[in-house]
């Protein structure tokens, strides 16, 4: 699980990599860019912890794609990857700083912290890149948002149950919790994307 989780963060700092370039070309202002830079430093910075955990090198980066999305590719993937699934890693990242077994903890709670800033960067980019959409990208953008938020409850609680039993020592929540928890967190999303 810890493995996965450090493979899984070095690909999150390619991600918000090329997320920082895409803004810049899309003409972003420069401290969007900026956060953007700095979460893919934080996500380095994450894996190499999870490495740490189970005693080996930080995982190599994976290769970034070539080329630049559209506005609305980069805009579809930052609803679904960032407003919804990286805020909700947030939320479990702070469950499993509180459960986990001692020498954990304090990573967890160290990324738990960083990926709710994540999170607050997915809906400023949501709030600035949106507009600039026509109405039938914006469609499409909410739409991907709405259908990422109606699957989760049933995505993480699958995944969450089988990365506890794989590490029972990781402070991940119990099925019945995580879906509750998920089923909560997807209830309030709606409101902050109409906001």
């Amino acid at each position: 699980l810890v493995r996965r989780a450090a493979a899984h963060e070095a690909h999150s700092a390619v991600a918000f990599g090329r997320l920082a370039a895409e803004l810049a070309a899309l003409g972003a202002p420069a401290a969007l860019v900026a956060r953007a830079v700095a979460a893919a430093a934080d996500e380095v910075r994450h894996a190499a912890a999870m490495a740490t955990l189970v005693g080996e090198a930080a995982p190599a980066l994976p290769v970034a794609p070539r080329g630049l999305r559209t506005a609305v590719e980069v805009a579809r993937e930052n609803a679904v990857e960032g407003c919804v699934h990286e805020a909700f890693a947030a939320v479990l990242a702070h469950v499993q700083a509180g459960a986990a077994c001692a020498d954990h903890a304090p990573t967890y709670a160290a990324i738990a912290d960083d990926e709710g800033g994540h999170a607050d960067l997915a809906w400023d980019v949501a709030a600035w890149l949106e507009p600039r959409l026509t109405s039938a990208e914006r469609a499409d953008v909410e739409a991907a948002r709405a259908t990422a938020i109606d699957a989760l409850p049933v995505v993480v609680t699958r995944q969450v149950a089988r990365d506890r039993a794989a590490a029972p020592s990781s402070g991940l929540p119990t099925s019945a919790v995580t879906r509750d928890l998920a089923t909560r967190f997807a209830a309030a999303l709606p409101a902050r994307a109409a906001a």
